[in-house]
């Protein structure tokens, strides 16, 4: 991770041993969280927060969305959706962090949205993507992107009574 970068921690004043700390308590985190079976979403928000709090306080968030990324695609991969959605909706509300990192955010979250057939964060998460390629230009994405969109907001409006209830 380019955080590790002496040359960066030097000018930014960090400590790597609290970085190090910070990140071996992250990784026990992980651990527990992703053996438990019954965790319950708000449970997990509850416990999560000092763990994002310490790298705030590190002045590291961009740590802190890594860190949480790779736990919510743990949970995917586990078939913990809830959680990854939880955790997803946080990174996507980070405005501090360049269009390209948070694209990955996103896509993820999408991702999730899709597997849970809920249009209504579909719609939210290709809303943000749209708004990300509209502002960089990036307009071969944009057009695949309002496509997309266009068709799940269709679907919504097509069966709302569906879309409301696969709504988490």
């Amino acid at each position: 991770c380019f955080l590790y970068d002496m040359k960066i921690l030097n000018i930014m004043k960090v400590d790597p041993a609290k970085i190090n700390k910070a990140d071996e308590r992250f990784q026990k985190f992980t651990e527990i969280v992703t053996a438990r079976q019954d965790l319950l979403p708000d449970e997990f928000i509850k416990c999560a927060r000092p763990f994002e709090d310490s790298y705030k306080k590190l002045k590291l968030p961009e740590l802190a969305c890594e860190r949480f990324f790779d736990l919510a695609q743990k949970f995917t991969e586990m078939g913990k959706l809830d959680l990854a959605g939880i955790i997803c909706s946080r990174l996507v509300k980070f405005t501090n962090i360049p269009f390209e990192t948070k694209e990955k955010y996103i896509l993820l979250a999408l991702d999730i949205a899709e597997k849970q057939n809920d249009k209504i964060h579909s719609a939210a998460r290709l809303e943000d993507l749209h708004k990300g390629y509209e502002e960089n230009d990036d307009i071969a994405k944009l057009l695949k992107c309002l496509t997309k969109e266009e068709n799940v907001l269709k679907d919504i409006v097509n069966d709302f009574d569906t879309a409301q209830k696969n709504f988490r």
